[in-house]
């Protein structure tokens, strides 16, 4: 039985994930990476969102998994240092997008990179990370300026855009390896010939279990 002693034992032993513990890095960036990193003040871990659609064989319809969404932007904030390092680097990553001169777009081996979000413990230790996989800034934001902000600082925002996400512990190729093991294991089961119903009819019982894979809970 869960009770608050409980609940406080677990607490004291392993902790809580704080949310001022994290770390950003950008590789190849236009400038001091170690800068952009220890002046980032806000960033986020990026969820994720299984579509679904409705399918309907005999009964009630139920909804089945269709694709999975990885979300598409997540917004950084950043201190700028007195001689505004941290703004030219994001000033020179976003031209590499698009060019400044010609404004075509450049390849993306040019301006892709693979950020990688960190949770941090109170030891300054990695416990938990996701990579953004192809990032590139869709935004660098205004900086304003006001005369009555005197104990004020100067925090750019930073909107990145990737295709998708991948932590330690599950990344694309392993699931895709797992995904094509699963297919060909279901692929296998469809070849198998249902018992024979020769003199007897058909009923949508007959038909559930030599479909069984299209029934909600099994198969794709």
């Amino acid at each position: 039985m869960t009770t608050i002693s409980n609940f406080l034992a677990e607490v004291a032993s392993r902790g809580l994930a704080r949310q001022n513990r994290f770390e950003v890095q950008i590789p190849n960036l236009f400038g001091d990476e170690r800068l952009v990193s220890l002046f980032c003040q806000s960033a986020s871990i990026p969820g994720a969102t299984v579509a679904v659609k409705k399918q309907t064989l005999f009964g009630p319809t139920y909804v089945r998994p269709a694709s999975i969404n990885y979300g598409d932007t997540i917004t950084l904030s950043f201190l700028c240092d007195k001689e505004m390092n941290v703004r030219r680097a994001f000033d020179k990553w976003i031209h590499t997008v698009i060019n400044p001169s010609s404004f075509t777009v450049n390849y993306k081996d040019e301006y892709a990179r693979t950020v990688t979000i960190y949770q941090l413990d109170e030891q300054e230790n990695y416990t938990y990370s996701v990579k953004l996989i192809d990032a590139f800034p869709v935004s660098v934001g205004a900086l304003a300026f006001n005369q009555s902000a005197l104990d004020r600082f100067q925090i750019m925002p930073v909107t990145l855009s990737y295709r998708v996400w991948e932590t330690k512990d599950i990344s694309n190729t392993d699931i895709f390896q797992a995904s094509n093991s699963r297919s060909e294991e279901l692929t296998k089961a469809r070849t198998i010939q249902p018992q024979s119903t020769v003199g007897r009819t058909n009923t949508a019982e007959d038909y559930l279990k030599n479909n069984r894979f299209n029934r909600p809970g099994e198969g794709f």
